[in-house]
């Protein structure tokens, strides 16, 4: 009892024990890869991540302002297709995804800031839901600089894209800070390793954006990008266009996940210190002192 009485009073509980994954292999298992992926910290700064969820709520909003008020001053503008025509651009679909993302991860953020315990439970659903977000992650942190790329290297040019505030505004929010809050995402946080997998899912997904364009076209009668046009540039050019952006997506997957290999070299150490692994469990051993365990 007395044992007891001055661990209570004086020492801290033990860490709890772990299998913290070897950064210099940047190898670990699908399981450790997806409980690591949902928790959300300051990798660079190594803070709470409640400090990261009010990062992402406030990206969140400006996303989310972003694309209400162009679709109020389309309707005020009595343009009443235009919000629905908009959802055939590739740039706005990965506009609403990163929206949607950072408000999924403040939300997360917020709750596990409270209760930093993670859900390890390894059900069939509980693996979908991973797997599913890990694509989702993927393709926010790798479609934003596809869509900067070839706006202003091919729909840009030649061009004023800028001829007044309000374009400003809208394309450099749409095809520029798309990639600024990519790259944060990037360096920022303490996500994994894009699994190799992801660039399998991305070019599905470019697929499937194909086949919503075409099928755009039946019902509209038009293609929101020219280089998609077969009737106007060609269906060798739009081939070659199709193959340049599967291209340029497993370049800059690969670019991607480089950054992020470094991030960890830097910020977790080359001897595999997880580093938010260690401050993972100083929170839960900071709640178990609180309990008077």
């Amino acid at each position: 009892m007395l044992s007891r009485h001055r661990n209570h009073r004086n020492e801290p509980p033990p860490l709890p024990t772990t299998n913290t994954p070897s950064v210099g292999r940047n190898r670990i298992t699908s399981q450790e890869y997806f409980s690591q992926h949902f928790i959300p910290s300051f990798s660079i700064f190594n803070s709470n991540p409640l400090s990261l969820a009010i990062i992402h709520l406030i990206l969140a909003i400006f996303i989310f302002t972003t694309l209400l008020t162009t679709i109020g001053l389309q309707l005020h503008a009595h343009q009443t297709s235009a919000p629905s025509t908009s959802l055939l651009f590739f740039t706005i679909l990965t506009y609403w995804g990163l929206g949607f993302y950072f408000l999924t991860s403040f939300i997360h953020g917020f709750f596990l800031s409270f209760s930093p315990s993670t859900d390890d439970t390894d059900s069939l659903s509980s693996r979908c839901l991973r797997y599913a977000h890990s694509m989702f992650y993927c393709s926010v942190v790798v479609f934003p600089f596809i869509v900067t790329v070839v706006f202003w290297a091919v729909l840009a040019r030649g061009t004023d894209v800028l001829y007044d505030k309000y374009a400003t505004w809208q394309n450099v929010s749409l095809h520029a800070l798309n990639s600024v809050f990519a790259f944060f995402e990037i360096v920022a946080t303490s996500t994994r390793l894009l699994p190799w997998m992801g660039i399998v899912c991305l070019i599905v997904l470019e697929g499937l954006y194909l086949a919503l364009t075409y099928l755009g076209h039946s019902i509209r009668g038009g293609y929101v990008y020219p280089f998609l046009d077969p009737g106007r540039v060609g269906s060798g050019i739009v081939a070659a266009a199709c193959v340049g952006i599967v291209v340029a997506t497993v370049v800059v997957f690969c670019i991607v996940r480089g950054v992020m290999w470094a991030r960890i070299q830097i910020t977790e150490g080359r001897e595999g210190v997880n580093r938010r692994e260690i401050a993972r469990l100083g929170m839960a051993r900071r709640d178990m002192v609180r309990q008077g365990k």
